[in-house]
């Protein structure tokens, strides 16, 4: 008996996205407001996690940090991205 293939196992290539995209980093000003943006949004972020874990109202902390985390990984995703280019 052998191994029979179907057409769903198959492989597929995918195209390619042009390179004008996979090589920009971050040479373009959309780029560097894009990691503006990330960073003046991690910093406010921030600010309003310690103000409402610090408030007498159950805010909760965990949430709104995973949401700081997220902001800032993509801001060192961008930037490693555009130091490895």
């Amino acid at each position: 008996m052998g191994i029979m293939t179907t057409s769903a196992s198959k492989s597929h290539s995918y195209p390619s996205p042009p390179t004008s995209v996979v090589n920009a980093g971050l040479r373009s000003s959309a780029q560097w407001t894009m990691v503006n943006s990330l960073f003046l949004a991690t910093v406010v972020r921030v600010l309003l996690v310690i103000i409402s874990y610090g408030a007498k109202v159950p805010a909760g902390i965990f949430v709104p940090s995973m949401a700081v985390g997220a902001y800032f990984g993509r801001l060192v995703g961008i930037i490693v991205k555009a130091i490895y280019k």
